[in-house]
């Protein structure tokens, strides 16, 4: 709509149209949702020094493994203005939905209009694309509460009846994650405050952890899976280096650490027990990009067949059209 967010939205979103091709294209090009948790695992060499190793999973003959991971799952007050979804609330038939008000202030639940919901019912109707009941990764940060309640705390402004607040929507977001984790979803760290790990520093870092593992570990337990936000990697590069600020959440107990690139890179780190490894990024930037860029997506869709041009505003596509290819 042209406000001060509509270029963030165009940039770092899909639409629920783009999602629902995204989902089908994967499935109809053979893969399977498998849980990140089961990738890897942690196991001792022959010095008895902690390791992490590669799993080998086992998969339905001719099927493809694929793990998505959704970024900041809290439903942040920016967005309840620009029509997403304001938070997960369970159904009287015990499934997930969403809730929300449209423009003018209607109550809207649904299961077709938040990548939670449409997943999971892409998976009850299409239940070989989760073969091992996976779903996918929350990756969550924690200032303005998850998955739409207002769990957080304010260091500014505090109070006894913010306080009860703040517990009253604790307690309506546990069964919320209880049936998130029976049905195949799980959760990593984004942070506390969407901190960028390659700027901060280690005193901010171990502030934002212990908030993060107060206010969301508590209530989600814990997770080795850890999401860098804006893909920074701590310490400058850690695929080059193991710093202070990487060692800290390795003990910390986060053991994967994904960015953001181009191919599903991974690497065992040799010098400490972890893994680092990249995502790639559907959305508004990869599904303008150019022939290139595409490319990159081309083994799980073509950008050109996804691309709600309709809706999106006119900013210009990179990628040469099909009839000209």
């Amino acid at each position: 709509d042209g406000d001060s967010q509509a270029d963030g939205i165009d940039d770092w979103m899909v639409t629920v149209d783009e999602y629902d091709k995204i989902l089908q294209s994967v499935y109809d090009r053979g893969y399977v949702l498998v849980d990140i948790n089961d990738v890897w695992s942690e196991s001792t060499d022959a010095n008895g020094q902690p390791v992490m190793i590669r799993n080998t999973l086992y998969i339905p003959e001719g099927k493809k493994p694929l793990i998505f991971s959704y970024d900041d799952v809290n439903y942040y007050d920016y967005m309840l203005k620009d029509g997403f979804t304001y938070k997960l609330i369970l159904g009287e038939d015990g499934l997930l939905w969403s809730y929300g008000l449209d423009p003018q202030g209607n109550e809207v639940i649904s299961q077709d209009l938040d990548a939670v919901t449409i997943l999971d019912k892409f998976v009850r109707e299409h239940p070989d694309f989760s073969p091992f009941g996976a779903k996918g990764s929350l990756s969550l940060t924690g200032y303005q509460g998850i998955l739409g309640y207002r769990t957080n705390t304010d260091t500014k402004v505090w109070n006894d009846e913010l306080e009860a607040n703040r517990l009253k929507e604790c307690e309506a977001v546990k069964p919320i994650i209880a049936e998130l984790k029976r049905t195949g979803w799980t959760f990593g760290s984004h942070t506390w405050g969407h901190i960028n790990l390659s700027s901060s520093s280690l005193e901010r870092v171990k502030a934002d952890t212990k908030r993060w593992m107060d206010e969301v570990g508590s209530l989600v337990g814990p997770t080795p899976i850890l999401y860098y936000p804006h893909g920074a990697r701590p310490d400058g590069d850690d695929v080059q280096s193991t710093g202070p600020i990487f060692k800290y959440l390795q003990e910390q107990g986060f053991r994967v650490f994904a960015s953001v690139g181009i191919s599903s890179y991974s690497k065992i780190k040799t010098d400490i027990c972890a893994v680092i490894c990249d995502r790639l990024h559907p959305d508004g930037t990869t599904l303008r990009g150019s022939d290139k860029v595409i490319g990159w997506y081309s083994q799980f869709y073509d950008a050109r067949d996804i691309i709600d041009l309709d809706v999106r505003p006119n900013r210009g596509v990179k990628w040469t059209p099909k009839s000209a290819s």
